[in-house]
């Protein structure tokens, strides 16, 4: 988390090399307590016979040793890890086509690109049977990594954001110290930049990394999961426009849920009206009324000219639903807003600015 302000100067100097610490320190460490074991099966019948001599070459050139072999029944291509002690001991199996390609899972490989095969393997050397997590979906997690980052982040935020500072904010978070959320010397400049600037946007009652996500992008950061090469899972702030695949605030839900069975008490018949009251307000009354979870992107609002702070809106009184006055005002405001759940599964309403579609 973040740390006290009189440690601040001195992380200032070392921000910078924060990322290259975690990128490039623990690399060669872990790499260095990695043993890589490579086997390639020949093809049984037909295909290039002296292909294996050239790929033996070939790995020979780049410093690893391969066992050429026979396929067995029920052999295929595969990339294997398993521990033992602090040892990390990583399998790849590849197969030789007909034509002389080595194909191993979701990569191949031909005579001509042994440099590519290089840099493959000194990724398995550091990151393990995952390979590098950049580019890879999940944020290049397993499973069973995503699903226990999701556990982590769907502890429920409990704290008020309205009206402290970002940097306040991200403290009372309840992010384990088990998943550290460390910052990019890039993030550092714009959270010097925000203190003095309470945060308009309420997260309460909503997840953590749904609160993470929300609050950090009113000041233009984000974070994303990022897989350390011993296999450890840190959160990585940024600035959004650097993170091409950043945490978002909530996920989709299924389209095919009618939306008030998703949320029944947003669509209950009530009498509602109002004059002139300002869109914070109302997001506030139905809250109170529903138990629904509101998060605005004040800042994005703000952008386009709507500050639900001071912007007012009116309703005419009548027998309505919630969810009537919300996407009326809402949309008379030209703003937008769209359901989404936590990482809880908890739905919540998201209101955002409406950016025309505008073809290339």
């Amino acid at each position: 988390m973040l740390i006290d302000e009189k440690r601040r100067a001195v992380l200032c100097l070392v921000s910078g090399l924060l990322f290259s610490v975690s990128l490039n320190g623990a690399v060669f460490a872990q790499a260095d307590s990695t043993i890589l074991t490579v086997e390639i099966m020949a093809p049984s019948i037909g295909g290039d016979r002296l292909a294996p001599q050239r790929w033996q070459q070939v790995f020979r050139d780049i410093g690893e040793g391969v066992r050429i072999r026979q396929a067995l029944p029920g052999d295929k291509p595969e990339v294997s890890e398993t521990k033992r002690g602090p040892l990390r001991m990583v399998k790849i199996v590849g197969a030789l086509d007909r034509n002389g390609i080595l194909v191993f899972p979701k990569h191949e490989f031909k005579l001509q690109q042994a440099d590519q095969l290089a840099k493959w393997i000194e990724e398995l050397k550091q990151y393990g049977a995952q390979g590098a997590p950049d580019g890879q979906p999940l944020w290049g997690l397993s499973e069973a990594q995503f699903k226990e980052l999701m556990q982590v982040l769907a502890v429920k935020n409990r704290q008020a954001t309205k009206g402290v500072t970002l940097a306040n904010a991200l403290q009372q978070l309840p992010i384990p110290e088990s998943t550290p959320v460390e910052y990019h010397s890039t993030a550092e400049l714009i959270l010097d930049a925000t203190q003095g600037h309470p945060l308009q946007v309420e997260v309460n009652d909503v997840s953590v990394g749904t609160a993470l996500a929300s609050i950090l992008s009113q000041s233009g950061l984000g974070f994303q999961p990022y897989r350390q090469p011993d296999g450890r899972i840190h959160l990585l702030v940024q600035p959004l426009k650097n993170i091409k695949d950043p945490w978002p605030v909530g996920f989709d839900i299924d389209e095919k849920t009618p939306r008030n069975q998703v949320l029944p008490k947003l669509f209950e018949m009530v009498n509602a009206g109002f004059d002139s009251i300002t869109l914070r307000d109302v997001f506030a009354v139905v809250t109170e009324q529903t138990a629904v979870p509101i998060i605005v992107d004040y800042s994005g609002c703000v952008a386009r000219g709507v500050d639900p702070a001071t912007h007012r809106v009116s309703y005419p009184r009548k027998k309505t639903a919630y969810a009537l006055v919300l996407r009326s005002v809402v949309r008379g405001s030209t703003l937008n807003y769209k359901f989404r759940q936590d990482e809880s599964g908890t739905p919540f309403i998201y209101i955002y600015p409406f950016v025309p579609f505008t073809p290339e």
